[in-house]
C-alpha cells in the first residue's frame, strides 16, 4: 500500500488509498487561463515527487450551431501549450502537450483522454463560482471529471488571494 502526504499550510493531509501501482503518469487538464496556476504547482510537486510524467490537456470548446471553433483559437492554443510544455519542462518535470477537440463536453473529452492514456492521476483546478451559478447553470467541468474519472482526481480550488505551492514528504 502506497502512502501520499502532503503538507500544506502546516496541515498535514495524508491519504492511504490503495494504489494499482506507482505514479508514473500524470494529467493536468487546463483552462490556460490564470485560476490553473495553483493546479500546475500542485501537479509539477507531485509529478517531481512521484518522478512521473506529466501530460498537459487543454480542450478546445465543443463547436456550437451559430460559432465553429477558428483556426486562430487553435493556434492559439498550441502556442500557448507550447509555451507551457517549456516552463514546466524547466523546472525539471517531463511533460507533454495534447490539445483535445471534439462535439463532446470538455468533461467528457478529459475523461477519455486520461483512460487512454492510461493516467494514474488527474490533478484539475476549479473556480468557484458560487452555488446560485451551479444550481442555474450546471456543475463544473472539474465535477464533471471527479464523477466520471477512472482514475483519481485531486482538484485544486482556485484562490486568487493566496496560491501557496505544497511540501511533499514521502
Amino acid at each position: 500500500m502506497a502512502t501520499l502526504s502532503i503538507k500544506h499550510d502546516a496541515v498535514p493531509l495524508v491519504s492511504n488509498t490503495s494504489l494499482a501501482g506507482p505514479l508514473r503518469r500524470i494529467a493536468f487538464p487546463t483552462s490556460l487561463s490564470n485560476s490553473s496556476e495553483g493546479a500546475l504547482r500542485w501537479a509539477i510537486q507531485i509529478t517531481k515527487a512521484s518522478d512521473a510524467d506529466l501530460l498537459i490537456f487543454h480542450v478546445l470548446p465543443p463547436p456550437t450551431p451559430l460559432f465553429e471553433a477558428e483556426p486562430f483559437e487553435k493556434q492559439e492554443a498550441e502556442i500557448a501549450l507550447s509555451r507551457l510544455v517549456a516552463q514546466v519542462n524547466a523546472t525539471g518535470v517531463r511533460a507533454k502537450a495534447s490539445l483535445l477537440g471534439g462535439t463532446d463536453s470538455i468533461g467528457k473529452q478529459i475523461v477519455r483522454a486520461a483512460s487512454l492514456e492510461k493516467i494514474d492521476l488527474l490533478v484539475i483546478g476549479t473556480r468557484d463560482r458560487g452555488r446560485s451559478f451551479r444550481l442555474f447553470i450546471g456543475s463544473s467541468v472539474a465535477c464533471n471529471v471527479v464523477a466520471h474519472a477512472q482514475c483519481p482526481v485531486l482538484v485544486i480550488p482556485y484562490n486568487p488571494v493566496k496560491i501557496v505551492p505544497p511540501v511533499l514528504h514521502s
